[in-house]
């Protein structure tokens, strides 16, 4: 389904028709497409008149026009006889995308971390919101293992089918009205606004992220989490103000953590303060040292608001591109020199593979793991399409999964 931003309901009264010659009166009108059901072929229109908001809930005859070339948000002309409520022609479509209003700039965020570490960060003002991919959600095969992963939040499942069942969601929620996932700081009295993108990912990695405020400024924050230590990861800030027209961005790396207190220390790559959204920008930095390429990311983004002029940030875009690692849906625990299984999510491929909580781990495609981190990094070099072989002993017996990673 298409989406629409709904800035403008475009809907307006054409010349009323009187078709003579015996037949009911006919008219011609033009309005906005709410739903459509191709199988019982009937459509919701949602009109303006002098009087407010009218919906028509039609019935389409069969000669009336390809009703599945139409879809909701689509501005259409249409006949139709009020007397049957019947739509006796269809009309063509128009799709608009959404415009940024005076009080709101739409930014997209590029950062791009490769496979050294290396960072740059790309922004371009929108002036009008792309069209979303089918369905809300496109895959695409880059080559070399990576993958480009979008989504568009069209709909009140986005949130939902977005985010998993795995996912860390707080103070997030869907706006039909902005069709957007808004991020609102001190909801609740809580500060900040998090969604823990649910896929493991390997570098290069990039995250590409379409943002926008209607207040005065906004935090945003991109944050490719370590999944397992050492942790060191990267993470980038976003901070628009003077109605979104400019621009605070920087980069930092966490490249280590105080044992006793667990105080990160941060390695500052850039700051850039001021910048205009009306051009593009863009800026590269170098990685810090001891980036792993192999290390695991799980990808935080947040808005953050401690003082009480807290702004709500909106999220309608999200594209991620990495060499992503498959999810086998199970928690290891350590017991002893023991790796087990723990909690085993339901649907995952674990659960469907026959994998239950508290199988020891023997192997994991012939090799031993003797830590949980070592069996988290063996179960993460599987990539899509291939198979992990998986040992375990249950009740004194040996089994053996072998589990298509997909």
């Amino acid at each position: 389904m298409s989406r629409r931003w709904p800035t403008a309901v475009f809907a307006g009264v054409l010349a009323l028709l009187s078709i003579g010659h015996g037949y009911a009166e006919v008219v011609e009108l033009e309005g906005t497409v709410k739903a459509v059901d191709a199988t019982a072929r009937s459509i919701t229109i949602e009109r303006k008149t002098p009087k407010g908001t009218k919906t028509l809930e039609l019935e389409v005859a069969k000669k009336a026009g390809d009703l599945g070339s139409v879809t909701a948000g689509d501005t259409i002309s249409f006949s139709y006889d009020p007397d049957l409520e019947l739509v006796t022609k269809l009309g063509g479509g128009k799709r608009e995308a959404r415009k940024a209003s005076e009080t709101e700039r739409i930014v997209r965020v590029r950062y791009h971390f490769a496979a050294d570490g290396s960072c740059k960060l790309e922004t371009v003002r929108l002036e009008s919101q792309p069209e979303p991919v089918p369905g809300g959600f496109d895959k695409q095969d880059m080559g070399n293992g990576v993958w480009q992963i979008t989504e568009t939040f069209d709909n009140e499942q986005s949130l939902q089918r977005f985010a998993g069942p795995i996912s860390d969601v707080t103070n997030i929620e869907f706006s039909e009205e902005r069709k957007a996932l808004t991020f609102s700081p001190k909801a609740g009295g809580k500060p900040k606004a998090v969604l823990l993108y649910p896929k493991r990912c390997r570098l290069p990695l990039t995250v590409e992220a379409d943002i926008s405020t209607a207040e005065q400024h906004g935090h945003f924050q991109i944050n490719p989490n370590a999944a397992m230590p050492p942790n060191i990861h990267p993470f980038a800030n976003v901070f628009t103000h003077d109605g979104g027209d400019k621009l605070d961005l920087s980069c930092s790396w966490v490249v280590s953590r105080d044992a006793k207190k667990g105080e990160p220390k941060i390695e500052e790559v850039f700051v850039e303060r001021g910048v205009s959204t009306s051009e593009p920008f863009s800026k590269e930095a170098r990685p810090p040292v001891g980036v792993d390429p192999e290390m695991i990311y799980l990808v935080n983004l947040g808005a953050f608001g401690a003082g009480p002029d807290s702004s709500t940030l909106y999220l309608s875009r999200l594209s991620v591109t990495a060499r992503f690692a498959p999810t086998l849906g199970l928690a290891l625990k350590q017991e002893g020199d023991r790796v087990l299984a723990g909690d085993v999510l339901k649907n995952s491929l674990a659960e469907k593979a026959g994998i239950k909580a508290g199988d020891v781990v023997l192997s994991i495609d012939g090799k031993s793991p003797s830590t949980m981190q070592r069996a988290v990094t063996l179960l993460s070099m599987t990539n899509y399409g291939e198979s992990w072989n998986i040992e375990v002993e249950r009740d004194g017996q040996k089994k053996v999964f072998t589990i298509k990673a997909e």
